[in-house]
């Protein structure tokens, strides 16, 4: 069931257990009762950490939101002054991750799908993720220089949301190579 032999506590087990159910069926289809047997507890197990199951489901959403702005704060860190390099990192870190973050298509797009509700915090919270991450590239499009860096950065967004697409329903053998060169377009329009 869990892949480290290590003893984790508890709370992880139940945190590691809703997170693989979630990536592996979506949000709708995971019963606090399925997490509690993932994890190898009861459900008043899980309720002795967690309140309800959207206290999983935000743990969730909120942890892939830090890892994406860890990536694009990395990237930050490792070429302070070049836009460029930064956004061809964030490129190849999405190409790379494809296969990855791709299997049932993106966590945040489903995750939406499956709260109706607009006003629900978890939907507001990726909400907020995706116009921060867009802001992020928007500035990054313009300190490096592109010509028209409001389309470049709607291109970025739309190409690297697409291409998670294209992997997940296999229109494409060579979504990597495509988004690679539709990216050095992009980039070279000064």
């Amino acid at each position: 069931m869990f892949k480290t032999a290590a003893r984790i506590s508890l709370r992880e087990r139940i945190t590691q257990a809703a997170f693989e159910l979630f990536e592996q069926n979506g949000i709708n289809h995971v019963t606090l009762e399925n997490i509690a047997v993932h994890a190898g507890t009861t459900r008043m197990g899980v309720y002795r950490h967690f309140t309800t199951k959207d206290d999983l489901v935000e743990l969730w959403v909120t942890t892939w939101i830090n890892s994406y702005r860890a990536v694009l704060d990395g990237l930050e860190a490792d070429y302070p002054d070049d836009a460029n390099a930064q956004l061809r990192g964030w490129i190849d870190y999405v190409v790379n991750s494809l296969t990855d973050i791709s299997h049932r298509g993106c966590n945040f797009i489903n995750t939406i799908a499956e709260i109706p509700d607009p006003e629900h915090p978890i939907r507001g919270a990726i909400e907020t993720h995706k116009r921060t991450q867009s802001h992020r590239m928007l500035e990054l499009c313009r300190k490096a220089g592109l010509a028209e860096p409001d389309l470049a950065a709607a291109e970025f967004n739309f190409l690297l949301e697409g291409a998670q697409v294209a992997v997940q329903i296999g229109s494409n053998d060579d979504v990597d190579k495509y988004v690679k060169r539709i990216a050095e377009r992009i980039l070279d329009n000064r």
